[in-house]
């Protein structure tokens, strides 16, 4: 008997792979908010994805959505990163919310330098959320 594809997809997503030296759990897929953080980030197709109102609380309604549709379809590897937008805030939200437990995702940030113009000094820009991922 064959399986039918969206059976087969459904399976592969929740495959559990490991990821990295540390071998975080992760899935052979990821989920990474940035379009729905930053709406301006990618602008592909997003009038019809993100509709008309782009206030932050409806922006938090759709990341929440995709976010409860990847973890549904087994999704546990989440990308996000500080020049997403509200991206790490609304994924933050998000993990509170439906009490995701550490461990249950593997969340991957990104941390970036930057020199300030004014007095040329070495800045290293953090997570801000990354406490309560």
């Amino acid at each position: 008997m064959t399986t039918p594809p969206s059976d087969r997809a459904q399976t592969r997503l929740g495959e559990r792979r490991r990821l990295g030296r540390a071998e975080l759990p992760a899935g052979p897929i990821g989920c990474g908010p940035a379009a729905v953080g930053r709406p301006a980030y990618i602008t592909l197709g997003r009038a019809e994805d993100l509709g008309p109102d782009r206030s932050v609380e409806a922006l938090r309604r759709l990341t929440h959505a995709l976010l409860d549709a990847a973890y549904a379809a087994g999704v546990r590897y989440l990308d996000t990163a500080r020049s997403y937008g509200y991206a790490e805030e609304f994924l933050s939200s998000w993990l509170a919310e439906r009490k995701i437990a550490p461990g249950e995702v593997t969340v991957g940030s990104k941390l970036s330098t930057y020199r300030t113009y004014r007095t040329g000094r070495l800045h290293i820009a953090k997570c801000p959320f990354a406490e309560r991922m």
